[in-house]
């Protein structure tokens, strides 16, 4: 699926939302979960402890 494709599809979901800042709301989260569901699950869990390990680095030594 590509980006226009992928606009188009979220565009259509959140066609009848109040506000424009609840519609980015939900936009990303919906890309957050496709995200998720496309990305490996162990490229995604691994990335997901570099990056922990790399935040507890910089905040605690």
């Amino acid at each position: 699926m590509n980006s226009v494709m992928t606009e188009q599809f979220l565009d259509r979901i959140l066609i009848q939302r109040a506000s424009a800042e609840e519609a980015n709301v939900q936009r990303l989260a919906i890309m957050v979960v496709m995200s998720a569901i496309l990305i490996p699950p162990d490229w995604h869990f691994e990335s997901v402890h570099k990056f922990k390990d790399k935040t507890s680095h910089y905040l605690f030594r």
